[in-house]
């Protein structure tokens, strides 16, 4: 199997409230919910990135996962989506609300490593490029989502000088 994409992902609401707080859901939460809920043999993500920075890690990759079907694909390439990417979900509803600052600095942390390891990847996409839904959220652009994949580039550069404020702050401010 040849990752050639990362999928972004956020738990969103539920049925009864598609704007409900779902911030405190876990990777273990879910995973239970995929398995006994859904009857899966695993959790469909990869990556679970928890609201206070925590990684957890799901379904092994190389794995097919459960997570971006491809039912409306923004392009034919964006079919199913389960055999070829990762999936990384960060718990919230960011049709609410954005991710948390430890969020962010877990997911280019994860992604820098993901880079390292799978050169393959040409692209970081929100899920709703994939299916009709608005994950990652409403509160989360498609340019921020896709210009995640500059953080290959990122790795050649020196940032010594920069602080990790700063950074945090401009990468936060592409958020809007």
């Amino acid at each position: 199997m040849i990752i050639e994409y990362v999928v972004l992902h956020h738990t969103g609401g539920t049925d009864a409230n598609p704007l409900a707080d779902t911030s405190h859901h876990t990777g273990a939460m879910i995973k239970d919910w995929h398995i006994k809920g859904n009857g899966w043999s695993d959790i469909g993500y990869n990556f679970v990135i928890e609201k206070s920075g925590n990684i957890f890690i799901g379904r092994k990759v190389g794995t097919p996962g459960a997570h971006a079907v491809g039912r409306k694909p923004k392009k034919p390439e964006y079919g199913s989506m389960n055999g070829k990417s990762i999936g990384i979900c960060m718990a919230g509803n960011f049709d609410a609300t954005k991710p948390t600052v430890s969020q962010i600095e877990a997911l280019h942390r994860l992604l820098q490593e993901l880079f390292k390891q799978y050169p393959t990847i040409k692209e970081v996409i929100p899920h709703r490029w994939v299916d009709p839904k608005t994950c990652p959220g409403k509160n989360v652009s498609d340019k921020w989502v896709t210009d995640l994949i500059n953080l290959k580039e990122v790795q050649k550069l020196d940032l010594s000088r920069v602080s990790n404020q700063e950074l945090l702050q401009e990468l936060t401010n592409r958020l809007k």
